[in-house]
């Protein structure tokens, strides 16, 4: 029987390396997408605009058939409705909807960083 090495680097299967990939792209698009939300987005008609397309691609990854998709759709659906009220501004459910969407973002663009470099680590086991 053959001891594992601790420099020995596993060599992730392409199919894997794809899904991670992808994975690390989405997670730090959304994640950039509701910060954009929660800071930027000063015209109204721009901000509902991005605040539909989260919500949509929430319930796309929603009701897809890839288990791994169910939870961040969720939270896109949600955050896509919280973008909805901070642009059309409810002011009792504003400050609390501009601190989740922050919150949100903040933990996609870490998501998306710590998926990425899972990534590049299995890339780098590839070489």
């Amino acid at each position: 029987m053959m001891e594992e090495d601790d420099n020995y680097i596993k060599i992730t299967p392409r199919e894997e390396l794809v899904k991670q990939g992808n994975a690390a792209v989405a997670h730090l698009a959304s994640g950039a997408i509701l910060m954009v939300l929660t800071f930027g987005a000063r015209f109204r008609l721009v901000g509902m605009g991005l605040s539909a397309i989260v919500l949509v691609l929430g319930l796309i990854s929603i009701f897809s058939k890839d288990k791994e998709g169910k939870k961040p759709g969720m939270l896109l659906t949600v955050s896509g409705i919280l973008g909805l009220i901070v642009q059309v501004g409810i002011p009792v459910l504003r400050p609390f909807a501009v601190f989740f969407l922050g919150l949100g973002g903040f933990g996609f663009l870490a998501s998306g960083i710590m998926r990425g470099i899972r990534f590049l680590i299995g890339l780098k086991g590839r070489r």
